[in-house]
């Protein structure tokens, strides 16, 4: 079940409200984040094609 409500970031587009239902199209290769900006935890369900694999993962956090 997808419950809670985010904010996505792709690419250098401007961030978007996304909620239950809302599907997000990312190329491969474009940098993307979601956070949570709900009262309930962010549930979502995420299909990649090609297959992540960890090799391909980069973190964008700063510290």
């Amino acid at each position: 079940m997808k419950t809670g409500r985010g904010m996505m970031e792709v690419g250098c587009e401007a961030p978007v409200d996304v909620g239950p239902g809302d599907i997000v199209e990312i190329l491969a290769g474009t940098s993307q984040r979601i956070s949570n900006h709900g009262e309930v935890d962010l549930v979502f369900l995420c299909v990649c094609l090609p297959r992540f694999t960890p090799d391909g993962y980069e973190s964008l956090e700063t510290d």
